[in-house]
């Protein structure tokens, strides 16, 4: 990872760089980095959000300062079935692990 970050272009910025010169570089080793570091998937703080609901979250980030009705309409109906789905796997996932718990605790396993 180092050596493809050190083929990157780094260069000390000279004193008669502008601001907009020295931003170019800074994005331009960003966008290197992100390249290499990319997240396969990304991770949530909560257990039971899938992949599905994050893509329906991404699309709806799309959507949320749309000044038009359409986008305003769909942000809303995105945000709905967001949360629709959003509570279902909740339950699912706390529905799973009280059988998990229950089944150690009817085996006593209670570690």
């Amino acid at each position: 990872m180092y050596a493809a970050c050190s083929n990157a272009k780094l260069e000390y910025p000279l004193q008669a760089d502008t601001i907009n010169n020295k931003w170019n570089k800074v994005k331009a080793v960003q966008q290197a980095v992100s390249e290499i570091l990319k997240k396969e998937h990304i991770l949530t703080k909560k257990h039971w959000i899938s992949d599905d609901i994050l893509e329906l979250i991404d699309e709806r980030r799309k959507y949320k300062n749309s000044q038009d009705d359409f986008g305003k309409r769909r942000y809303r109906e995105l945000k709905n079935r967001n949360n629709r789905e959003a509570i279902v796997a909740k339950n699912t996932w706390f529905e799973k692990l009280c059988n998990e718990v229950e089944e150690l605790f009817k085996s006593n396993k209670t570690e």
